[in-house]
């Protein structure tokens, strides 16, 4: 039900309009995000993950606007708000956090004055309350030092600590939304699980929801609770993430699991998907994944399949989901 999830992406598709021709990297994506759950959203770079978050954000780069679909979040329709409306929102009811950090702070601004221009922009706290506000949120993510750390600049942090004031800019208005994307690539293993528990325990000490976007399947199996794999600006698997890594439907899924190093396994060479993603201005026929696919047949190269709901919560777009050798 509606009332259950703090966000609802009905069909939606995304166009962006080039010189010469337009491209749409996502294409009726459809998912929801329960009140108080993480949900990912796993794919391949270039697969439209991104672009399904910056849609909810009101962020499409020049050009892009969506074609179709609707966006409802908190039982509001989002996806046809104006920029004067989506500022008023984002930040303090849906926040995100970006890739690398270093390139979305403010380089010559100290970070403190950064996290504190959100305090300021959406309430009405003074400057000192602002203030005082930020070193407790630096301290609550883990930042050593807090009252130092409000007046360095970027370039004086570790990557590590510039994602916590990302994470601290992100949740100093309490939102109801955060969206993250790809939040550790840029870090180590173990800064990495840091951040990841980090997320989860401020997720759970203030009922916030996340959108977990990202590439690593060992990110998913820590901190989410639902997924969605996406191909080609479509979702091609959709269920919880224990029934994922169970038991993966769809061939993409499979290749991607497959391809992950397991501790204790015997020393062996990773399986691979074969073949490269396809361009967006040449996408094939019927299924997307079929020019990549072992398992494709005619069929799959001439129709292109629904995503169809196998089980209770588990969706898969694929004709031949329980084929010998896929399940």
């Amino acid at each position: 039900m509606q009332k259950d999830n703090v966000l609802s992406v009905e069909d939606l598709s995304v166009t962006i309009k080039g010189d010469k021709r337009s491209v749409v990297p996502v294409q009726g994506v459809s998912f929801t995000i329960p009140k108080g759950k993480v949900v990912g959203m796993v794919g391949e770079s270039g697969c439209g993950k991104s672009m399904t978050a910056r849609s909810i954000m009101g962020l499409l780069p020049k050009g892009g606007f969506i074609s179709s679909g609707r966006i409802l979040f908190g039982g509001e329709e989002i996806s046809s708000y104006t920029e004067k409306q989506m500022l008023a929102i984002n930040g303090k009811r849906i926040s995100m956090i970006f890739q690398e950090p270093m390139s979305s702070l403010n380089p010559v601004m100290k970070v403190g004055k950064q996290v504190e221009e959100v305090l300021r922009l959406h309430t009405d706290m003074n400057r000192a309350a602002a203030k005082k506000a930020v070193v407790d949120i630096f301290a609550q993510v883990g930042i050593p030092e807090p009252e130092q750390r409000y007046n360095a600049y970027p370039f004086q942090l570790s990557g590590g600590l510039r994602q916590r004031v990302m994470i601290a800019m992100a949740m100093v208005c309490n939102p109801e939304l955060l969206i993250a994307d790809e939040p550790t690539t840029a870090l180590d293993v173990t800064i990495e699980a840091q951040i990841l528990r980090l997320m989860r325990n401020l997720q759970r000490e203030y009922g916030t929801s996340i959108l977990m976007i990202t590439h690593n399947l060992g990110v998913v199996a820590k901190i989410c609770d639902q997924v969605n794999v996406m191909y080609l600006g479509q979702i091609v698997e959709s269920c919880d993430t224990a029934a994922l890594f169970a038991h993966p439907m769809h061939p993409y899924t499979k290749g991607l699991i497959a391809s992950v190093p397991r501790i204790g396994q015997e020393e062996q060479r990773l399986s691979g998907i074969r073949g490269t993603v396809p361009p967006l201005n040449d996408l094939p026929t019927g299924c997307r994944f079929s020019t990549r696919c072992p398992y494709a047949t005619d069929r799959c190269r001439q129709e292109a399949p629904p995503l169809t709901e196998l089980e209770a919560g588990h969706s898969v777009r694929c004709f031949f989901p329980r084929e010998e050798g896929q399940v």
